[in-house]
């Protein structure tokens, strides 16, 4: 996978590692921007690309997958990495993901509670991955998650 990305400190070098990893030929590249999220005077809400986040500054990270080649992608599972320092907000991702990581390695599926029947502390999430069956060329796939920048 070919990573593209928008600048903000907190995720270049994350990404640019990724990058390294990733075959020119590769058919799926993925885009992924940041968004310092605030809102106007009449409260609508406003996104700003990101380049330099304060503590308790929330970040709308938004990626889209695209596959280049002239035939379907299948069983892809992209994924949006949530960098240290930051902190999932609950419900934000959108579509709904199917599996998340502790520790931006390995995956289990998404449950509101752990094995123990506790509530999954969220904030702990360091990536949220999706499963398409086929990803159709050039039609893209666009996911988003929030996280708050820690004080």
């Amino acid at each position: 996978m070919k990573y593209v990305t928008r600048p903000l400190a907190l995720f270049c070098g994350l990404f640019l590692s990724m990058s390294a990893l990733a075959a020119q030929s590769d058919p799926l590249v993925a885009q992924i921007d940041a968004y310092i999220v605030t809102t106007d005077p009449d409260s609508a809400e406003v996104l700003e690309l990101a380049e330099v986040a304060n503590p308790g500054d929330i970040i709308l990270y938004r990626a889209t997958f695209k596959n280049q080649s002239d035939t379907a992608l299948t069983a892809v599972q992209p994924v949006i990495p949530i960098p240290a320092g930051l902190e999932y907000i609950e419900g934000s991702a959108k579509p709904a993901p199917q599996e998340v990581s502790l520790d931006g390695i390995t995956f289990e599926s998404l449950s509101a509670v752990n094995a123990s029947g506790e509530p999954v502390d969220t904030t702990a999430f360091r990536a949220l991955r999706w499963s398409i069956d086929a990803l159709e060329s050039d039609v893209p796939f666009t996911a988003e998650l929030r996280a708050r920048l820690v004080q």
